[in-house]
């Protein structure tokens, strides 16, 4: 596919078959992805891949964990008459069925300092991760890990401070449903010359 096509109709998808996909696939998927930006080539990153199995055998829910924590801001992003509180919470109870989640970490390979630069070379990690699976097939959607969630999330799937920081989820499968295109928001775009 070319690259425009993938940008423009890549989706989130909340729904996956039960099909697994391969370590290999996934392991492409990640070896590609790495060739993101980073500050001063630092590429801070680690990935953890999870699977279903695992996290249903978890003492808790995280997905329940990360909805509560999250309700409030939907809530006051889409109003409570609005259908997407349901929708995530409908999603984050098993992550729509996915077979795996990559966890996306903050490597502590360069130290403790949390530059800004180091997390948005993890976010352009992230952009790569859901652009080569939706060219490869597979559907994705990327799940924020905010600080407040991020030590009880850690703790529950067993991700250890030495692996990283856990900055994002994505659960990755066979999409099992179809998801329409949508128009871009207005924006403003300046130039100063």
């Amino acid at each position: 596919m070319e690259l425009s096509h993938v940008i423009r109709h890549r989706r989130s998808i909340r729904k996956y078959k039960s099909e697994k996909i391969s370590k290999e696939l996934l392991e492409e998927i990640i070896n590609l992805a790495v060739w993101a930006p980073s500050p001063f080539n630092s590429q801070p990153w680690n990935f953890v891949i999870i699977s279903r199995e695992y996290i249903l055998n978890r003492r808790e829910n995280i997905g329940e964990l990360l909805y509560e924590r999250s309700k409030p801001l939907l809530e006051q992003i889409f109003g409570k008459k609005d259908m997407s509180p349901f929708i995530v919470k409908k999603f984050l109870g098993d992550f729509g069925g996915a077979p795996y989640l990559i966890g996306v970490l903050r490597s502590n390979r360069i130290g403790e300092v949390d530059l800004e630069f180091q997390r948005a070379a993890i976010y352009a990690v992230v952009q790569n991760i859901l652009l080569i699976a939706y060219d490869k097939g597979l559907g994705t959607c990327w799940i924020g890990v905010d600080e407040k969630m991020r030590e009880v999330v850690q703790e529950i799937l067993g991700i250890t401070k030495e692996m990283g920081e856990l900055l994002a989820l994505i659960s990755i499968g066979i999409p099992d449903q179809r998801v329409k295109d949508l128009e871009r928001k207005p924006f403003n775009l300046w130039y100063l010359e």
